[in-house]
């Protein structure tokens, strides 16, 4: 389950590399899965439950009041400034706030996904703050400028962390 919260869906045969065992294993835990209504299954793999209709299409799960998620998040985005934290759970609406981020050139985004990614421009690395959510080793991958030091970036690798 845990491999399908990640990414939303898994492949038969990716499941049965991971875990050494044959397709037809990962089949019948698949079915069990999905009697316990956990996932959904779909040729070759399966989903989390409701996330194949959106993985198909691309679109948001829960569109209705879509004009007005899309006002809240306009207004929500009114308090985000350069250089915060913010917390964005699972949702439309946060989905709509998230949409309207890409302009952020130093923020970091903390959500329910277990893969966590850090945004900053290289001069924020290595630098101490008033208040920290953590250490930088709790990332997956920051997301920075091309004109990261090169001391820098290798502390970020010692560290396990993915420089993009």
């Amino acid at each position: 389950m845990h491999l399908i919260r990640e990414d939303g869906h898994a492949k038969v045969q990716d499941l049965s590399k991971i875990f050494n065992v044959t397709d037809v294993t990962i089949r019948q835990d698949l079915e069990a899965l999905e009697q316990m209504g956990y996932i959904q299954r779909e040729h070759g793999g399966a989903f989390l439950k409701g996330v194949g209709s959106f993985a198909k299409t691309g679109q948001l799960f829960n569109q209705t009041h879509l004009e007005e998620k899309k006002e809240i998040a306009q207004k929500a985005i009114q308090f985000i400034q350069e250089g915060d934290s913010i917390i964005l759970d699972s949702g439309s609406t946060t989905t709509e706030i998230a949409k309207l981020l890409m302009n952020y050139k130093d923020l970091t985004v903390i959500t329910s996904a277990s893969k966590v990614y850090l945004v900053a421009d290289c001069s924020k690395i290595g630098v101490s703050a008033f208040a920290s959510l953590g250490s930088v080793s709790l990332a997956n991958a920051i997301i920075t400028d091309s004109t990261i030091t090169e001391e820098d970036f290798e502390r970020l690798k010692e560290l396990e962390v993915e420089v993009i």
